[in-house]
């Protein structure tokens, strides 16, 4: 079974992509006014820092599956 890879989609679905939506919607407002000189804020930036240590989990965790073998299933037009 394959559950690494049904852990990297949870992963994705539950934290990646809310937290994309806070950041996308937090940036727009703080650095799309033509007054943003100060750069992010303190909450956008750790926003950005949790979205990053989350892609890099999920990225390592790809790169066990693939080491592992785990994604030969994924290799079908070979059989």
């Amino acid at each position: 079974m394959q559950t690494d890879f049904l852990v990297i989609m949870a992963i994705s679905g539950a934290i990646l992509a809310p937290n994309g939506k806070k950041i996308l919607a937090l940036s727009t407002t703080e650095l799309g006014s033509p007054l943003a000189t100060n750069g992010a804020s303190p909450e956008l930036q750790a926003l950005l820092r949790k979205q990053m240590m989350v892609q890099v989990l999920v990225a390592v965790l790809v790169l066990v599956a693939i080491t592992m073998g785990e994604s030969k299933s994924m290799t079908w037009g070979s059989l």
